[in-house]
Parts: structure tokens; C-alpha cells; sequence
């Protein structure tokens, strides 16, 4: 369940990414170099993984702050705090929430907007005045 949860995490933030979302490149870099860590077998260093942490929320601030980048930014609060214990409902936690910021990246927005041109472009049908009529 947690690997798909993070997988979940890692398509959203790479479709961000493919739209030049730079916190999703952050986060995705963050989640290599994590993997990476894990793969290899070094051990959890505290400090290793705050400064991971701050280079990504540094990326995120010097690409400029939306609101969903201040959603991901508040999400670190918790993700610290889940480094404090070494129990597996934290590493849990943890990966829950890596999941969750990966997932904020995706421009919904965007997505949507690209869903109904192709829509329009295969049918050849007015979508917008389909969906009005039903809802």
C-alpha cells in the first residue's frame, strides 16, 4: 500500500514536472536521492535528511510561491516530525506524506484545461456544453 501511495506520488509530481513545475522537479530529486539512500543501505542520518529537506523548500522559494506550493511547504512540519521516532508507523507517516506533497505539485488546472481541448479535438462535440446540460 505505501509503495503504490508513493508511486501515486512520483506520476503526479513527474506530469507536474513535464509542465516545468520546478517544485515537482525538486521533490522528484528529493524522492531519487531518498531511494538512492535506502537502495545503497546507509543508515538514517538526521541531519542528512533535514538539509535534503531545506534544499528542496529552497528550490520551492526561489521558483515562487503558489498555494499549493505553500501547502507542500506546510507538509515539512509533520515530515520532521516523523523523523524523530524510529518506528514504523513513523516511516509510514513519512512516506504518506511524501506521497501527499508529490501529488499537490500536479496543476490540476492545467490537466483539466488539456483533458477538454483533447476531448473536443476526438468527439468533435462542444464538452463544456455537454457537462453544463448535466449538472
Amino acid at each position: 500500500m505505501l509503495d503504490a501511495a508513493f508511486l501515486f506520488g512520483v506520476l503526479c509530481a513527474s506530469l507536474a514536472a513535464s509542465y516545468g513545475d520546478r517544485a515537482a522537479w525538486a521533490l522528484l530529486m528529493s524522492a531519487a536521492i531518498g531511494v538512492s539512500f535506502s537502495a545503497f543501505g546507509m543508515p538514517f542520518v538526521l541531519e542528512a535528511w533535514i538539509m535534503l529537506d531545506l534544499a528542496v523548500v529552497l528550490v520551492i522559494i526561489w521558483a515562487g510561491i503558489r498555494w499549493r506550493d505553500m501547502a507542500i511547504l506546510a507538509l515539512f512540519l509533520p515530515l520532521w516530525g516523523t523523523y524523530l521516532f524510529d518506528t514504523y508507523e513513523a516511516y509510514s507517516a513519512s512516506v504518506i506524506i511524501t506521497a501527499a506533497q508529490m501529488a499537490l505539485s500536479l496543476p490540476a488546472s492545467r490537466l483539466w484545461m488539456r483533458l477538454r481541448a483533447f476531448r473536443h479535438r476526438s468527439t468533435g462535440e462542444e464538452f463544456d456544453m455537454r457537462v453544463a446540460h448535466h449538472v
